[in-house]
């Protein structure tokens, strides 16, 4: 592992250690916009597991169109979320609980956005297609084309 990645991993760990994946809490979650998110330049990583520095919250509460999409995570996604959930979650187990993502736009800029299994039966019995929902997402992490969230939790817009 080189020390670049080490040091982020260490920088983001302290804050995701006490957020991620603990009592539910939507207090913690700011309002923000996906597709104003600014992050560490990826692009000048490696192809590697890349973990990110922001200047906004990590754990955020945007506003979507539901799209009523769904895909199976490619290898690099859950991989990022895989390593994420290892090295700094260290819950690796809880990788069993994301094998989707469902499709949301913003400003007609599309997100896909991993979902835990458990949501995705709420997202069809609840949400239509078309409607907006705020969305309760952590920041794990990012490739070189995309910011990777973990989508834990929505409410709908009324």
């Amino acid at each position: 592992m080189s020390s670049h990645k080490l040091t982020l991993i260490f920088i983001v760990s302290f804050v995701f250690t006490s957020i991620a994946f603990s009592q539910f809490d939507e207090s913690r979650y700011k309002s923000a916009r996906l597709d104003t998110i600014s992050f560490f330049p990826v692009e000048r990583l490696n192809d590697s597991l890349k973990f990110i520095i922001l200047d906004t919250p990590m754990c955020l509460r945007p506003r979507l169109v539901y799209a009523d999409s769904a895909r199976t995570l490619d290898s690099l996604t859950h991989n990022v979320l895989r390593d994420w959930l290892e090295e700094v979650i260290q819950k690796p187990a809880y990788i069993e609980y994301f094998a989707h993502e469902l499709l949301f736009f913003q400003n007609n800029k599309p997100f896909w956005l991993p979902v835990q299994e458990s949501l995705i039966p709420e997202f069809k019995k609840k949400a239509q297609k078309g409607g907006l929902v705020d969305l309760y997402v952590v920041i794990a992490g990012s490739t070189k084309e995309r910011v990777i969230f973990s989508l834990n939790g929505f409410d709908l817009v009324k």
